[in-house]
């Protein structure tokens, strides 16, 4: 027990040790790593090489001191040292961006083409002369600096060249080593020669301008060709020799394909003129091929053509037809509106009775016109006569519960205009609050105006037209406000 109790205690106060040790090195090494990945990423270690050098190991310093449990003080040293190295690496860094901006660039240039696989050496000589200026610029001598990274420029462009004529023309480079060991200039001398020619002219064009190479590769691709070529006719030769083959042997051989073209096409193949008249067949052939290929691409192109012309006019009766759908849809919902507001006029109609009310249109509006609804003179009381005439109007309301609705008062042309706007409004006012007291209603629903005189329907001259202009009407919109 006393055992277990010992590994645990152990256990423990390693665990806090570690714990404290990472949180030490934290708190130690925060500002120094920061300045550390600064540097790596400003290339510092070979642009300030002895700077970051001197720096990193001092860094390396410090932290195989915390590890080895060395005293903190020390420790603090090392990285304060480490600190200045690698912040001046940065700096000299920066500065070699603008001072030596060049050499970068063509040693870059170089990288990017794989110079110090391909080019090795040369490339060894660009980077001593490169670390040279660096140095050079970490010790202050900005022109010493320059002077070197001329030097250096020159070795990375040529190693950089070295590289680009190696990838693409290191290929047929083997090409001719192997076709000297195969003695292929004895038995292909035409051909090898014209690669050799080609591969110079590749050559010469890289020299010319290494970054737009197309006109190179191709003669290199050409240059590729014929030196397999030479390969192949000595690997034949020498099979010939080998297999005691004649001329006649051969020429059979090389006839046999032109005559595997005609029997795969149809049309028979004959070198009884030699290999023009083969020659013109197959041009013939192939022309008729090319021909009929030619009218079939015209028709698919016809027929493509003709195809879209057919979606377009599809597309466009689908359009159309989905607009007359459309416009039938709204027509049918017009025309359900139209049965619905000749429904609605018939059962508000059908309320009153023609001594009672005047039923009419106004726009979509229903207007009840109260013709037998009377007020004493110069008053705006209702009769209770008159209750039974205003029930009928609240049950034409009741019809319409998402309508909204307007008393609207009239008088005929005696007396003030002032005096009849008042009296025409104390009416409306008074059927208004008559209908509100007897309906479940928001009172926003229904409003009250007054017109007075204005709004004469009959001849204010004779006793029946004003007898028919003092009125009430009532608008019903049967939708609500607009």
């Amino acid at each position: 027990m006393k055992i277990l109790r010992y590994l645990f205690f152990i256990i423990i106060l390693t665990t806090v040790s570690v714990l404290y040790s990472q949180d030490v090195r934290n708190t130690l090494f925060q500002e120094a790593d920061k300045v550390l990945e600064t540097a790596k990423q400003s290339k510092a270690d070979i642009l300030s090489p002895n700077n970051y050098k001197s720096g990193l190991e001092y860094y390396k310093d410090a932290d195989e001191g915390l590890k080895s449990g060395e005293n903190i003080d020390n420790i603090r040293t090392d990285l304060e040292k480490s600190l200045e190295l690698l912040k001046k690496s940065i700096e000299v860094a920066n500065l070699a961006k603008d001072v030596l901006k060049e050499l970068i660039n063509a040693r870059n240039d170089a990288e990017s083409v794989s110079a110090p696989f391909f080019a090795p050496d040369v490339w060894e000589d660009g980077t001593d002369k490169f670390t040279s200026a660096a140095e050079e610029l970490e010790d202050g001598n900005i022109k010493d600096a320059q002077s070197i990274a001329k030097e250096a420029i020159k070795y990375f462009r040529d190693a950089e060249l070295k590289a680009i004529k190696l990838k693409l023309l290191g290929p047929i480079i083997e090409l001719h080593n192997k076709a000297e060991e195969l003695s292929v200039e004895d038995f292909a001398t035409i051909t090898l020669s014209k690669s050799k020619l080609l591969l110079q002219q590749a050559e010469s064009e890289l020299n010319d301008n290494r970054y737009n190479n197309i006109r190179a590769e191709e003669m290199a691709d050409e240059a590729k060709y014929e030196a397999q070529h030479a390969i192949y006719m000595t690997r034949l030769f020498n099979e010939m020799i080998e297999k005691n083959k004649t001329w006649e042997d051969i020429k059979l051989a090389s006839e046999l394909p032109f005559m595997e073209i005609g029997a795969k096409y149809g049309f028979k193949v004959r070198f009884d003129n030699g290999y023009e008249t083969a020659k013109n067949k197959i041009i013939e052939n192939m022309e008729s091929r090319n021909e009929e290929i030619k009218n079939m691409k015209d028709e698919k192109q016809n027929l493509e053509k003709r195809l879209d012309e057919v979606e377009k006019t599809i597309t466009n009766l689908q359009n159309e037809i989905e607009s007359i759908q459309n416009t039938k849809t709204l027509l049918e919902q017009k025309l359900a509106q139209i049965e619905k507001e000749e429904e609605d006029f018939r059962n508000v109609t059908s309320l009153f009775s023609i001594s009672e009310a005047d039923i009419l249109r106004d726009g979509k509006n229903i207007l009840i016109r109260l013709s037998s609804l009377n007020f004493d003179a110069g008053k705006s009381v209702i009769d209770p006569q008159y209750f039974n005439l205003l029930s009928k109007v609240q049950k034409a309301i009741m019809m319409f519960p998402s309508g909204t609705f307007t008393i609207e008062g009239h008088t005929d042309s005696q007396g003030s205009t002032d005096i009849n706007l008042k009296l025409s409004q104390d009416r409306a006012d008074a059927v208004r609050q008559y209908l509100l007291a007897n309906l479940e209603i928001n009172f926003h629903k229904i409003l009250s105006i007054s017109y007075g005189d204005t709004k004469p329907i009959a001849n204010n001259e004779t006793e029946e037209g004003r007898r028919k202009n003092r009125r009430i009407d009532i608008v019903i919109n049967p939708y609500g406000v607009e």
